[in-house]
Parts: C-alpha cells; structure tokens; sequence
C-alpha cells in the first residue's frame, strides 16, 4: 500500500495513503548513525518525505540485527525517541500459560467488526485527529488485503464483545503477524496471549509457510509472553522518531 524507493544509500518508506503512520514513512539507511548524520539525516527525509504538509513526523531505522545503536545522542538531545524491538519467529507454537478459555476468536469480516478492530487500534494511544485518521487509513489498507486474499484481521471476543484484535499476511514462505492491540481495560486477562496462539495455531495449519514473524518492543511485556508461545529472537530493529 505504499512505495519503497531505493537510494542506493538509504531506502524511502512510503505511504501517501498514510501520512501518520510513522513506521510507514521513514528512511531506512544501512549503519547506525555516526556524529554527521544528526544534520544529514534530517536534510534528507526533509527532501524525502518531510516536505509534504500532511507529514508531522521524521522517523530514521537502520539495518543493524545486532541492535548496535551508533551516536545516537544527538538525536536523544533534541527529542528524538528510541524504538528498539526484537524481530522473533517460530515454526511450532506451544499453549501458553493462563491461556483464557472464555476468549473467542474469529476473522473480522463485518463492517461492524472493522470499526470495532479500529476503535480498539486508536484505544492504544491518546485520542487525536491524527491518531484516529491514522488507524482509520490502516484499518482500510487490511480490508484491501483481505479482498486480495493477501491478509485477514482476527478478533478477540469475551462473552459477546471485542476486546482485541490483530493482522496477518503472508510474504514468501511467512506468515507475519502485526499490530497486536487489546483494550487497555480487558489487559492481564491472557486475551494477547490466546489471541497469538490461536491464530498461530490456524495459520501454520492452513497457510502453505514454513514459519510465523512478529515484532515485539523490548521495554513491553509482549515479548515475554510470544516467548512462552514458542517465539525467539532472531535480530534487533532499532529506529529513531519525533513528532
């Protein structure tokens, strides 16, 4: 639903449809930063992508698996957050403990469920014009995926009501799952985990892949629980954002 240019340099992440999806507009550059590239970067997704008016946002990643951070600190000075995220997989998944037998789990296909899956999306963070338009535009680029047979949205219901929800498409021979979400009042009640694991379970089941992807932040207790899923790091993803 986007475009990536390649720069021979760095690669340009982009999706007009989009404009607030941070990780979605970005420059991907093949080292950590080095102390020139404070200024260099920025002049570059400037040109890039920042001079658009419906940009509000500069975000940088680079391709470093063993997380190496670079000179990062002149970034952090001027109000530049740090996103570090273990990139984990698995073939096999195992039942997680406090597995919440009460959740029910089904593919979002009503327009109804769809606006449910996005209220729960924008739940995750403060409600803005630009937080709402971003998960709205992201909700229709997966119902997209879903008329392509390319993807699908689960739904995670407890007695009769969403409570949480999360993507998956296939890419080769992996199926990745994304944006994991569940309402902030419905949490520690083992949705997150049931929710992966029976979607995993379905997926290595009648998706033709060799194995499951996500990606989980390394400061969130997300991690842990893939981790009892069966899920390992593979690598590091580390990036810098602003708004």
């Amino acid at each position: 639903h986007g475009e990536v240019i390649d720069r021979e340099k760095y690669l340009v992440f982009h999706t007009p449809s989009n404009p607030g999806h941070y990780w979605g507009n970005y420059l991907l550059f093949p080292n950590p930063p080095k102390p020139p590239d404070f200024d260099r970067w920025r002049d570059l997704f400037y040109k890039e992508i920042g001079h658009q008016p419906a940009i509000n946002h500069e975000a940088y990643g680079w391709d470093s698996p063993s997380g190496e951070l670079g000179n990062i600190e002149p970034f952090q000075k001027a109000g530049y957050g740090i996103s570090q995220c273990s990139v984990m997989t698995t073939s096999k998944v195992t039942m997680p403990p406090n597995f919440n037998h009460d959740i029910h789990v089904r593919e979002v296909t009503t327009d109804d469920e769809w606006i449910q899956a996005a209220r729960c999306g924008s739940s995750l963070s403060e409600t803005t014009t630009i937080v709402s338009k971003r998960v709205e535009q992201n909700m229709i680029a997966w119902q997209v995926l879903k008329k392509k047979e390319e993807g699908a949205w689960y739904g995670a219901y407890l007695k009769g009501k969403f409570v949480g929800g999360l993507g998956v498409y296939i890419t080769n021979d992996t199926c990745i799952i994304e944006e994991v979400a569940t309402y902030p009042e419905f949490r520690r009640q083992g949705i997150c985990r049931t929710l992966v694991y029976h979607v995993s379970v379905q997926a290595l089941k009648h998706f033709d892949i060799k194995r499951l992807s996500l990606i989980a932040d390394n400061e969130g207790s997300a991690k842990r629980i893939y981790e009892q899923i069966g899920f390992e790091t593979v690598e590091q993803q580390v990036g810098l954002y602003k708004t």
